[in-house]
């Protein structure tokens, strides 16, 4: 959802708040002519008067079906709307709700396309990996919520994998850019890919055993994987309000043992087609 259509709204506002201002002046002039000389109202005034009262009608109109329409809350009864200040109140929180709803889709659909390049994961000495698989299934189950969510509702791991901050994403980076990640931030990837799916595909992702097409990664976002980056979403409205819950264990495992040092590539083991990629052109992160 973008502002369009708000601030169409807001263009007919200002047209009408112009009406407005003239319309006073004639019927301000019209005052003193009825006082001295004793002059009567034109039809025209008349006429204006009927004209401006239908344009606010039908901007009334427009304003509250756009307003029900995003679902904003807390509208006034449509008959308590009876002042040009009082719609002007309604275009500016439609404007906020438009806003936030933009950043509502935003991450829904980031997380969505993060989710979708889990799912294309595969082992590349094993058709049938268990850990994998069981990892698979969970990302198709969250998939599933967060496109059932709909307005205003996100779902609390929409921002988390949006910004890159949730284990599915953490496992992703260890798929995918290994190579471009030190020593530090590998051991706190470990520390979240660990509890969330276990030992065995931490170990798997860390020995470059996991790969995922080419295709399937956007170079940009690779490299926004790499630098640590994601979306510019921290100062959105939705940002700002929603508190995602913490992100639970996805999958039951049995207490792992912490990684203690980062296992070495075997480098007669080929590199995946995302690695060999990214080693061979620097992208800078977007924002």
């Amino acid at each position: 959802m973008t502002q369009i259509a708000s601030a169409a709204l807001f263009l007919k506002f200002e047209s009408l708040s112009q009406e407005f201002s003239q319309l006073s002046h004639k019927l301000a002039q019209a005052s003193a002519d009825l006082k001295e000389p004793g002059l009567p109202p034109s039809e025209n005034l008349a006429s204006d008067l009927l004209h401006t009262r239908k344009n606010f009608t039908t901007l009334h109109a427009e304003v509250r079906q756009l307003a029900d329409s995003i679902a904003v809350p807390s509208l006034p009864n449509r008959d308590d709307i009876t002042k040009l200040s009082e719609l002007q109140t309604i275009l500016q929180t439609i404007a906020e709700v438009e806003e936030k709803k933009a950043s509502f889709e935003m991450f829904t659909q980031s997380a969505l396309h993060l989710l979708d390049i889990v799912l294309k994961m595969t082992h590349k000495e094993q058709d049938a990996f268990g850990p994998l698989t069981t990892c698979q299934d969970a990302a198709t189950q969250l998939r599933q919520a967060i496109a059932d969510t709909s307005w205003p509702d996100l779902h609390p791991d929409a921002q988390e994998l949006a910004e890159h901050k949730h284990p599915f994403a953490h496992l992703l980076i260890l798929v995918a850019c290994l190579d471009e990640v030190d020593d530090e931030r590998w051991a706190a990837l470990q520390d979240t890919v660990i509890p969330a799916f276990g030992r065995q595909l931490a170990v798997a992702a860390s020995r470059g055993k996991l790969t995922v097409p080419a295709a399937a990664l956007p170079e940009g976002l690779q490299a926004m994987l790499a630098e640590g980056g994601a979306m510019s979403t921290a100062d959105t409205p939705v940002a700002k309000e929603a508190q995602p819950e913490t992100v639970q264990p996805l999958l039951t495992v049995a207490q792992p043992l912490p990684i203690k040092a980062r296992p070495t590539r075997n480098k007669s083991e080929p590199q995946s087609d995302i690695v060999r990629a990214a080693s061979n052109t620097h992208i800078a992160g977007t924002n």
